[in-house]
C-alpha cells in the first residue's frame, strides 16, 4: 500500500512540520488502532512523518533546496511488524527508520555523488578511504548545500 498525502496541502505541510515539536504536537492526538500494527509518527530532521500501518509505503514531495527536484517523492516504509524499515534490503527494521530522499536528488547531484562513492581518476574525486564519511553526508540531506557548491 502506498499512500500520498493531498497535493493541496503540500506547501502548508512543509512549513507547518519544520521540527520535532510540531510533528509531535501534529500527531499528540492520534491514536494507533489495535486491529494492525503501526509504525508510530516520526521526525527525520526534515520532514515530519505520519503514523503508517504495517507493511504500508507512505510518501512525500520532497522538500526544496539546491539540487532538489521538488515535483518527486520521498519515502518510508513500514514493516510486516510495524517497525521502519532500515536503509537496504537487508537492513532490519527499528524505530527510526530511514528515508528515501535519493528520487528528491537533481541528476547533476547524483552523479556527484556516484564519482565521490567511486573514487576517480584524472583530478575526479578520490573518497575510496572516506568512503564513511561521504555515506554519513548522503544520508543527510541538510549538507546537499555543501554538495551543490562544489558543482
Amino acid at each position: 500500500m502506498v499512500s500520498t498525502p493531498n497535493p493541496s496541502t503540500d506547501v502548508s505541510q512543509l512549513f507547518l512540520n519544520t521540527s520535532l515539536d510540531s510533528c509531535a504536537y501534529k500527531y499528540e492526538e492520534f491514536v494507533i488502532p489495535n486491529t494492525v500494527p503501526y509504525c508510530n509518527w516520526t521526525w527525520d530532521t526534515i520532514l515530519c512523518w505520519p503514523p503508517a500501518p504495517a507493511g504500508s509505503v507512505i510518501r512525500q514531495r520532497c522538500p526544496p533546496g539546491h539540487g532538489i527536484d521538488t515535483s518527486k517523492f520521498a519515502e518510508r516504509r513500514c514493516s510486516a511488524e510495524g517497525r521502519w524499515e532500515g536503509r537496504g534490503k537487508d537492513a532490519s527494521p527499528n524505530m527510526l527508520g530511514w528515508t528515501n530522499y535519493t528520487p528528491c536528488y537533481s541528476p547533476e547531484v547524483i552523479q556527484l555523488f556516484r564519482k565521490l562513492y567511486a573514487g576517480g581518476s584524472n583530478g575526479e574525486a578520490d573518497v575510496s578511504g572516506d568512503k564513511c564519511f561521504f555515506s554519513l553526508l548522503y544520508q543527510e540531506f541538510n549538507c546537499i548545500y555543501f554538495v551543490c557548491t562544489l558543482i
